[in-house]
């Protein structure tokens, strides 16, 4: 730019009229370059400042992708099931943990996601897209990831609630049949004794 500027200002010594031109040119691309110069820099500026808060929000999305998977593994894969109640109000009980940690979890992803949306508007303005489409999807991925595992594990909490509210009549009816069962036998047995006691059998025909 410089040269150009040195030609310039020679052409017009040499020939003001014809230089006239040359140099109206000269600086309209000084200006231009001037533009051009001013808006590298606050890219170069908002790039400085956006690449730890890039590399920051990644460590995030690792550390809450990491938690995710682990919690996908207890939901998914949870023991079998059995029938009594105490075992159903474990399985209820490490299910509410799970929902504990996931709910935790959405708080730190929309931070996180928050964080995010900052930093995608900072290098749009940059014109960094590639690295602001890869923050975009792992955000998305991110929060479609935690809102399935979340129903997930609501469903399942429905679920386990629902048989226990069964196993709990189950166990309640069959220890009154139980009872029933023990009164009707202990009445058999009353009557059998009476049948055989031959004093209370003459009393019973003299009655």
């Amino acid at each position: 730019m410089g040269k150009l500027q040195r030609v310039s200002a020679q052409l017009a010594e040499l020939s003001p009229e014809q230089g006239a031109p040359f140099q109206q040119r000269c600086q309209a691309a000084e200006e231009q370059y001037d533009s051009i110069r001013e808006h590298v820099r606050q890219a170069a500026t908002v790039l400085e400042d956006a690449i730890p808060r890039y590399s920051q929000v990644h460590r995030r999305m690792d550390f809450l992708l990491e938690s995710l998977e682990r919690l996908q593994g207890r939901v998914q894969n949870p023991p079998a099931v059995r029938g009594d109640a105490a075992h159903l109000r474990e399985q209820i009980c490490e299910n509410s943990l799970a929902l504990g940690e996931l709910e935790k979890l959405g708080v730190a992803l929309e931070t996180v996601r928050s964080q995010g949306a900052e930093l995608l508007a900072s290098m749009q303005m940059a014109h960094a897209d590639a690295a602001a489409k890869v923050i975009q999807e792992r955000t998305e991925q991110l929060c479609s990831q935690w809102r399935c595992l979340r129903g997930q594990a609501e469903e399942r909490e429905r679920w386990l609630r629902g048989l226990l509210a069964l196993a709990e009549r189950f166990w309640q009816g069959l220890a009154e049949l139980a009872v029933t069962l023990t009164d009707t036998q202990q009445m058999v047995l009353d009557l059998e004794e009476a049948g055989s006691d031959p004093e209370a059998r003459a009393m019973g025909e003299e009655g």
